[in-house]
């Protein structure tokens, strides 16, 4: 069996514009150089070529020679798919009807919207249709890729190349409107014989991107051994030859010969045809650039017109927005003016608000002070009362202590002296019993001159002139001591001066009783004088006696009982 070498196409979907007509190209190539042909795909009950897509796609033509397919997209929808199946077979010869081989393909095309480029992107080289290359060497070749329409740009490069060949990166020149990228590849042993190497570009136009794309570039590589001349298979094969060599070597020359000549009759027609369809292509392309010049001229126009309309649109509005600026400006003033005034008057209010507060608790806070300080007051006031009034309660404690002391004292001294006064007046009655019968025996003894004091005139006029008794009967100390010894102890003395002070502050009775006996002990009884005169010296003694140094005991009694002499008869 021969062996078939063909590429599909790169994209699973083919992009075809709607209401247009396209021809799709199929490289196909064989490695014997044998006849190939295209066809549909069909489903059999022995075989199933097509797995349900089976039979000829709407819209579409095939060419089975050169496996071509054109494809009608007038009255389609766009964003529709439609699925071509196909074979492709190598035959011996054009009139041959059993294939050596068949390889199934398949595909599917895209209804796509029409872009305002018109124009596809295209793929050259520098290289042939068919380029030997050695194993092992490695061979860099380039790809440029002309721009379709203005504002467009490359956007992918979709290749299927033999293994082991690799692409750089993509760069532009806005120059000239071209994309330039290199590929590099090193074949291998394996690779010997033809490899094939297609690529499709696809553009994209701003704004928009329709991914149009360009036709298919394919590329044919013949790979040699090491030594082996760099050339591509053109004529007889080896292997048809030995098929011929049964019959007859005239035979088989002149069919080579025949089929050769045949061959290059092809190869021309293709070629003219090719030259043809290139032809027509560029005048296609022609048209198409001066239609895109005109349309894009007229896209021009139309957009500087829309640019105008909308500059005086623009300025128009301008204005408008200007005014309406104006007028908010003006209304935000007058809102921030009102804003401002209500902002000021609430202010005022609020100060004045504050003001009141301040005054108000400013008076709070003095009735507060003068109330504190009246309660202070107050409780000072209620705290000196309460303190004076226990400073006075505690006086008159003191005060009442004191007087009961006092009289409690007074008392037991009172007690003390009467109990002492009782007892000298026991332990005196011996004593004045003596005193008094002393003083009878004087009297007895010296009456003669206790006479002559009676005999005293008892004129008033005289009683300065005469003579007192007692300044004998007193002061005679001598007479007196000589003849009765009458010598007081101390004791005496001192309890007649005590009871002198102390009478004074007791009871009268007291004091009438004591000088009653002191007058009884120092002085002569009046019992004793026998007529008035007695009486007479007794009461005025004291007043017509002058007063003397050292007065005696009983010129005091006499003062004492003139003093009181109320209480006597």
């Amino acid at each position: 069996m021969k062996t078939l070498f063909f590429v599909c196409l790169l994209y699973l979907a083919i992009n075809v514009p709607v209401d247009s007509i396209t021809n799709i190209q199929i490289p196909v190539i064989d490695a014997n150089n044998d006849v190939t042909r295209c066809r549909w795909a069909q489903s059999t009950s022995s075989l199933d070529e097509c797995a349900g897509v089976c039979g000829v796609a709407a819209g579409s033509t095939l060419n089975s020679d050169d496996c071509s397919l054109t494809f009608n997209s007038t009255g389609k929808t766009i964003g529709h798919y439609y699925a071509i199946a196909l074979m492709v077979e190598d035959y011996w010869t054009s009139s041959s009807y059993v294939p050596f081989s068949s390889i199934p393909l398949q595909f599917l095309i895209k209804i796509v919207s029409k872009s305002s480029c018109f124009t596809k992107p295209k793929i050259n080289s520098s290289l042939l249709d068919c380029t030997a290359i050695t194993v092992g060497i490695t061979f860099t070749f380039t790809l440029t890729i002309a721009q379709g329409c203005v504002n467009t740009t490359i956007s992918d490069v979709f290749r299927i190349p033999p293994l082991n060949m690799y692409k750089s990166g993509i760069s532009s020149n806005e120059s000239i409107n071209v994309w330039i990228m290199s590929e590099t590849w090193t074949p291998t042993v394996d690779q010997i014989g033809s490899q094939v190497y297609c690529a499709i570009a696809t553009d994209s136009l701003f704004p928009l991107s329709n991914n149009i794309q360009s036709e298919q570039y394919c590329l044919t590589f013949t790979v040699v051994a090491v030594g082996q001349p760099l050339t591509c298979p053109t004529s007889s094969v080896s292997n048809r030859t030995t098929v011929t060599t049964t019959t007859s070597t005239s035979a088989t020359q002149t069919t080579i010969q025949r089929q050769q000549q045949q061959r290059q009759q092809q190869q021309r027609r293709q070629r003219e045809q090719q030259q043809q369809r290139q032809r027509q292509q560029q005048q296609q392309l022609q048209q198409q650039r001066q239609q895109q010049q005109k349309q894009q001229q007229r896209q021009r126009q139309q957009q500087q017109r829309r640019q105008r309309q909308q500059q005086q649109q623009l300025q128009q509005q301008r204005q408008q927005q200007q005014k309406q600026q104006q007028r908010q400006r003006q209304q935000q003033q007058r809102r921030q003016r009102q804003q401002q005034q209500r902002r000021q008057r609430q202010q005022q209010q609020r100060r004045q608000r504050q003001q009141q507060q301040r005054r108000q608790r400013q008076q709070q806070q003095r009735r507060q002070r003068q109330q504190q300080q009246q309660q202070k007051q107050q409780q000072q006031h209620q705290r000196q009362q309460h303190q004076h009034q226990q400073h006075q309660h505690q006086q008159h404690q003191l005060q009442h202590r004191q007087q009961q002391l006092q009289h409690q004292h007074q008392q037991h001294q009172l007690q003390h002296r009467q109990q002492q006064l009782q007892h000298r007046q026991q332990q005196l009655q011996p004593r004045q019993q003596q005193l008094q019968q002393q003083l009878q025996r004087q009297q007895q003894r010296h009456c003669d001159s206790c006479r002559r004091y009676f005999k005293r005139d008892r004129n008033v006029h005289q009683q300065n002139n005469k003579p007192d008794y007692r300044d004998q009967y007193i002061n005679e100390n001598s007479i007196s001591e000589e003849n009765f010894n009458l010598n007081l102890s101390n004791e005496t003395v001192t309890f007649a001066t005590e009871n002198l002070n102390q009478s004074r502050e007791n009871s009268r009775v007291q004091s009438n009783y004591s000088n009653m006996t002191r007058t009884s002990f120092f002085s002569p009884s009046s019992y004793s004088l026998p007529n008035n005169d007695v009486q007479y010296t007794r009461n005025y003694s004291s007043l017509s006696t002058p007063s003397m140094a050292n007065p005696s005991l009983l010129v005091l009694a006499y003062n004492e009982q003139e003093s009181r002499k109320s209480l006597y008869p």
